[in-house]
């Protein structure tokens, strides 16, 4: 009766091994390829041309001025992990140029454009030693729609296929319909405005100012991140008054006190932009409704109306 017993167990033994040994083991994640971009705009474009097979990820955290962001440990874990890394040049984002892994292939949104603009002329003291000089290439080139469809967009998304990222057509077709249509809103919105002389946070809108007739006049920063001087500020809100400008417009990202001293000085009102958005951004979570949101912006305060 016991040798029955042991010769049960034994034969039970054998077949749970057998059944073990047959179950197939449970598959190993797939992991999306990763872009990563270092500003929202460019990770959007990015998103809509690939869609959710691809992770991308933005480096520059929403309302982060990218003219002084420095990176942290999760930026850095990100490149690591990138198939390919979407920049805008020189200018703003300088930040990443040395901490991108050797190999790793990078698309430069300013090399796709064929007729690089300057910033406003720079001629005035800036109160900082070596700071007058001419102006150099405005980075802001995702201000104009039209710029990036036909020159930004096809260069990414043949970057990204370079890279071994697959571009859906669909998608890349929807995109470029979706960018037309968005220029066409864009001027419609601005139609009626008949004022178009602002005094911005820093100079940043020379595609923007070329593709819907507004001008730029004076800016709170000579450049992006670069502190002015009192004397520069005396001239800005003199220049204000002789120019007619219409409004002072700052950024969510900062300059909002300096631009609130100049309304105060000159009468303007003040407005705030938003050049970056972000995922997470009531308004603002996607290229097309970040543009929207500014224009809107630009149609108020040109318009005369404060916050």
């Amino acid at each position: 009766m016991g040798g029955r017993i042991v010769l049960g167990w034994m034969v039970l033994g054998l077949l749970l091994a057998g059944c073990q040994a047959e179950r197939p083991e449970a598959a190993a994640p797939v992991e999306r390829p990763v872009v990563v971009a270092t500003i929202f705009p460019l990770a959007s474009l990015a998103q809509s041309l690939l869609g959710d097979g691809v992770e991308v990820v933005t480096l520059l955290p929403a309302g982060t001025d990218a003219h002084t962001f420095e990176l942290g440990a999760a930026a850095a874990r990100a490149l690591a992990r990138a198939q390919l890394v979407v920049r805008v040049g020189p200018g703003l984002d300088d930040w990443l140029s040395t901490l991108v892994p050797a190999g790793t292939p990078v698309f430069v949104a300013m090399d796709a454009v064929t007729e690089p603009l300057a910033s406003a002329p720079d001629d005035h003291d800036h109160g900082v030693e070596g700071h007058n000089h001419p102006s150099e290439a405005d980075p802001h080139v995702w201000l104009d729609p039209v710029l990036v469809r036909t020159e930004i967009v096809p260069a990414l998304a043949a970057a990204l296929r370079a890279a071994g990222v697959e571009v859906n057509e669909g998608r890349e077709a929807g995109l470029d319909a979706e960018l037309e249509a968005l220029h066409s809103d864009l001027v419609a919105r601005l139609a009626d405005v008949t004022a178009r002389r602002y005094i911005a946070a820093h100079p940043a809108f020379a595609y923007l100012n070329r593709r819907y007739g507004l001008e730029m006049v004076g800016s709170l920063e000579p450049a992006g991140g670069l502190e002015p001087s009192a004397r520069w500020l005396a001239d800005l809100a003199q220049t204000a008054k002789e120019t007619g400008a219409v409004c002072i417009f700052t950024e969510v990202q900062g300059q909002g006190q300096l631009g609130h001293t100049i309304s105060r000085e000159t009468g303007l009102p003040v407005r705030r932009l938003d050049l970056m958005g972000g995922s997470g951004m009531s308004g603002r979570g996607s290229y097309a409704a970040l543009m929207r949101y500014d224009i809107e912006q630009f149609v108020l305060g040109l318009g005369g109306l404060g916050e």
